[in-house]
């Protein structure tokens, strides 16, 4: 009996720091930004964004990502101020963009567009939030540049859809000039 319950204690630490890390926002980076999904069409280079996107961190593929959701929808909803929201809602984007880009990038497209919508629904709230905040032109000038950068790596993703989804990524694609 007395090794069960070191056990049941081992397991609860295990789930504490777990969810204490990912409360955290504790990732391990492989590098910082999708530096590499520049891509020539027609001839030509596609001009790359100035903009460089977070490391996702935990993929929708793992078992642990709810983990991931339930602290980021903590985290937004202790966020009472609008600058700081619009930023989390702008990271949380960004981060499913580049979730989204890997898992298509794995042949996992269903996964990979259902990720990708998040990510503009998260860049279409931050966007409202921050054209309703007066000043703050710093995180309006970032909110330009992640915007186009959404457009440019959905416009890369498109070519490497199927049919199936091209009208989802069209609508994305063009969604994305609010």
């Amino acid at each position: 009996m007395d090794n069960y319950k070191q056990l049941k204690i081992s397991i609860w630490m295990v789930v504490v720091s777990l969810l204490f890390g990912l409360m955290l926002g504790v990732t391990v980076a492989q590098g910082q930004g999708n530096t590499g999904m520049q891509e020539v069409k027609e001839g030509y280079e596609l001009e790359t964004i100035d903009y460089y996107l977070p490391y996702p961190g935990i993929l929708p593929d793992s078992p642990f990502y709810w983990l991931k959701m339930v602290r980021d929808r903590v985290g937004l909803w202790l966020s009472f101020n609008p600058l700081q929201k619009a930023e989390k809602l702008l990271l949380y984007a960004d981060k499913r963009l580049g979730a989204g880009y890997s898992l298509v990038d794995g042949n996992k497209i269903k996964l990979g567009v259902t990720t990708l919508t998040k990510a503009e629904k998260y860049l279409e709230k931050a966007n409202m939030i921050a054209n309703q905040i007066n000043g703050e032109e710093e995180l309006k000038i970032k909110l330009d540049k992640a915007i186009r950068k959404h457009k440019e790596v959905l416009e890369m993703i498109e070519n490497k859809i199927g049919e199936e989804y091209g009208l989802v990524m069209g609508q994305m694609i063009e969604k994305i000039n609010y």
